[in-house]
This record gives structure tokens, sequence and C-alpha cells, in this order.
């Protein structure tokens, strides 16, 4: 008897080994999955942040805003 629980203790560890281990990776893979989408989010923000950069710093806008000022006053 004491045999049987002998096996059965072991392969109740290694079947929960086992589990830990699927849960783990299955976890990493849906962390790794939302990175790489918050990274591809920050990217595009990048650009449209670099965009409105140069729309702001063009002379001609600045000279626009600045005709604008003059036709409120």
């Amino acid at each position: 008897m004491d045999v049987f629980v002998f096996v059965i203790l072991i392969t109740v560890i290694l079947g929960s080994i086992h589990l830990t281990k699927l849960w783990i990776r299955r976890n990493a893979s849906a962390t790794s999955a939302r990175t790489d989408t918050l990274e591809d989010e920050v990217d595009a923000l990048r650009e449209r942040v670099e965009t409105l950069e140069r729309i702001v710093t063009d002379e001609k806008y600045t000279l626009d805003r600045e005709i604008e000022k003059l036709e409120d006053e």
C-alpha cells in the first residue's frame, strides 16, 4: 500500500508541475502579445507627434498664425 500511495503522490506532483509550466507559458505569451500591441501604439503616437511638431514649427504655419492675430486685432 505504501508504494501505491508513493506512486500516486509522485504522479500528482509531476502533473502539478506540468500544469504550472503550461500556465506560465500561456501567460507569458499573452503578455508578449500585449507588449507588442502597446509598442505598435507607441510607435504610431510618436509618428503623430513628429508630424504635429513639424506642422507647428513650420515657418508658414507660424506666419499664418501671426496673420490671424493681426486680423483679429
